[in-house]
């Protein structure tokens, strides 16, 4: 995993949400990946592809303002998640690789993504019909 603080890749240490957060934590038994090195964190993908990213806590914050975009289109049902996925994967990448947002490695990247995810919105949002 390539980790945000250190500018390198490392092999993270699983660890779960509460030998960060403490046993009381919601999400206690969720898996993380932790930097050996500077023991930065970030959450780790169950199930699935892992995640390439240890993030740092600005690129944390900018997952969360991306995602929360991104959640609006597909929950208010202008998209379904797939066609979104699929179109920021074409407006990042132009189809080159799949688009996750924990796999966004950079601050610059995670502020073209914003700037794509509000342009995908006001896209989505433009095309509502006003009814009495």
């Amino acid at each position: 995993m390539f980790c945000v603080n250190c500018q390198k890749d490392v092999d993270p240490e699983i660890i779960t949400g509460a030998d960060i957060y403490g046993p009381k934590f919601r999400f206690a038994s969720a898996p993380y990946a932790r930097c050996p090195v500077c023991v930065n964190y970030g959450e780790c993908a169950v199930n699935e592809t892992p995640f390439l990213v240890i993030p740092d806590f600005r690129l944390r914050r900018a997952y969360n303002f991306i995602d929360s975009i991104l959640n609006l289109i597909w929950m208010q049902q202008k998209m379904s998640k797939a066609e979104m996925l699929f179109r920021m994967a074409d407006l990042m990448y132009n189809n080159k690789k799949p688009y996750r947002t924990r796999d966004i490695e950079s601050y610059d990247e995670a502020c073209r993504a914003y700037r794509l995810a509000k342009k995908l919105k006001k896209e989505c949002f433009s095309k509502v019909e006003i009814s009495a």
